[in-house]
Formats: structure tokens, C-alpha cells, sequence
């Protein structure tokens, strides 16, 4: 296994990222993204951790800090709706290049999971899409959390103290499951590209996850092999995971980038024809 640290230019900026490459030719790259709150190793050196076993696998991967996080230059410009895909791509597009390979699959959490979504529609020609959530699903792959950030602030207060006055009355309510109104795109990436769905949290959250994506994989007509849906239960939200939940997402996300994503040029082929 051998590192490149690397800083690639983007409009007077310079975004830092490390790029791991197992010692023969690489099966594909893997670009992991986190959110804003984290740098490119990600909490508890989940991407550095990843990165190194894909390498033992043959998966190169690019891991990077958004602008203003880390090593890298400039102002943070990503937010949950509107990611840093630009500078994402950027990145993206040195690695394929000094690796001389043509395409890659993206893997994301929180904002890094839709920035995941968004370059793989960008790219176009995407290996596969991963996206790992956390904490209430409707935030992150659901359209409600869309809906509060742009809503006013007096309007967001006026609900919150309507649902408190009435959360007495309506006590059966709060256990009701509302379907998820899903980011559009999550429908528009199913079928095109591999895909992971993977959930981590409590148990009150996964089922009904489960329920509304199996939904929308019969709606969609999606094929078994194109989706993978995953529940790690860990009583946490966020990221907080206690050793043994940061082992199995780690084991799960290298696992399914290893053995269920066809990666389309094996090295075999790649020898031949080069």
C-alpha cells in the first residue's frame, strides 16, 4: 500500500486530499466523502481505516478535506442541500487520472452521503454510489429536512409550539409512520448505479427505513443486484458508534465495495490490454 497526500487547485484554492493505492495496478477508486464536521479521515479514522483495507483488497481510494476543513484553502461552501460537488469532482478527476482509470464509486455519510449522489450524476459513468445515514433518516435522504431550511424561522416556531400543544391530543400520532418523501435522488440513482443504502441507529428508525426503501425498490422495479439495503441497530445517533459498530460499518462498506460491486475492468483485463 503506498499514499500520495496531494493538493489540487480550484479557483485560487487548494484542496487537500490523500490518495491510498494497493501496490499492483488497482481494481477501480473509491472517493469516501464525510460531512462538514469532520476532516478527510473522518471520526475515529473511519476513511484512513477504510482507505487501507480497500488497498489490501486492489481498491484505491481518494479521501479529502472541503475547503476551510483541514489542510485545505478557502471558505467552506457546502452545506446539507447544496454539498461541495465542484470540488468534490475536482478531486475525483485528479485521482482518475494519475491512476489512469476511467471512472469511480463514490461512498458518502450526512452531507458526504447526497454529495455522493450528486457526482455520481455528474460523473454519469459511476462504478457505484454508497450512502451511509445516520440519525433520523428523513433528514438526510428525506425531503422534510429540504422543506424546514427553507421555511421561515417564525414559521418553523409557529410548528414547533403547534406540536407541542397538541402532542397530548395526538399521543397515537407519534407513533404513526410517515413515508418518506425521498430526495429525488435516491429514485434517480437506483437502477442506474449500484448502489448501498446503508442505515446506522436505533432500531425505532431502521424498520421503518426498511419498510419505505423495500417500497421503493418494488416501485422502481429496481434489480436485486443493483441495491444493496443495510442496517447496522446501534443505540446512538450521529457518529458517537462505540468501537465494535465503527468494526462492522467498516467490514460492511469494504465488504460491499469488494465483493458486490462489478467493477468492469478486472486487472486481468486491464493487463491484457494495456
Amino acid at each position: 500500500m503506498r499514499e500520495f497526500p496531494i493538493y489540487v487547485p480550484l479557483d485560487g484554492d487548494h484542496i487537500a486530499a490523500v490518495v491510498t493505492v494497493p501496490e499492483e495496478r488497482p481494481r477501480g477508486m473509491v472517493a469516501l466523502l464525510q460531512g462538514l464536521g469532520s476532516g478527510r479521515s473522518h471520526r475515529y479514522q473511519l476513511w484512513t481505516r477504510a482507505a487501507h483495507e480497500l488497498a489490501d483488497r486492489g481498491i484505491a481510494s481518494v479521501r479529502m478535506d472541503y475547503r476551510e476543513m483541514g489542510d485545505s484553502t478557502g471558505l467552506i461552501s457546502g452545506t446539507l442541500n447544496d454539498p461541495p460537488v465542484e470540488e468534490i469532482l475536482e478531486v475525483i478527476r485528479v485521482g482518475l487520472r494519475a491512476l489512469d482509470l476511467p471512472t469511480c464509486a463514490v461512498v458518502g455519510n450526512c452531507m458526504g452521503g447526497r454529495a455522493a449522489l450528486r457526482v455520481a450524476q455528474e460523473l454519469g459513468d459511476c462504478e457505484a454510489v454508497g450512502v451511509i445515514v445516520t440519525d433520523n433518516p428523513q433528514n438526510y435522504v428525506g425531503r422534510a429536512r429540504e422543506a424546514a431550511m427553507h421555511a421561515s424561522k417564525a414559521k418553523r416556531l409557529a410548528r414547533k409550539i403547534e406540536r407541542r400543544i397538541t402532542r397530548g391530543r395526538r399521543h397515537h400520532e407519534r407513533h404513526e409512520h410517515i413515508p418518506i418523501q425521498w430526495i429525488p435522488e435516491i429514485p434517480a440513482t437506483l437502477g442506474v448505479h449500484p448502489m448501498l443504502l446503508m442505515y446506522v441507529g436505533p432500531e425505532r428508525f431502521a424498520r421503518p427505513l426498511q419498510v419505505d426503501a423495500t417500497a421503493l425498490i418494488r416501485s422502481t422495479k429496481t434489480p436485486a443486484t443493483m441495491i444493496s439495503f443495510q442496517t447496522i441497530v446501534a443505540d446512538t445517533l450521529h457518529l458517537d458508534f462505540p468501537i465494535e459498530v465503527q468494526a462492522e460499518l467498516l467490514d460492511r462498506v469494504v465488504r460491499w465495495l469488494d465483493d458486490e460491486v462489478p467493477w468492469r475492468v478486472s486487472v486481468g483485463e486491464r493487463k491484457q490490454t494495456a
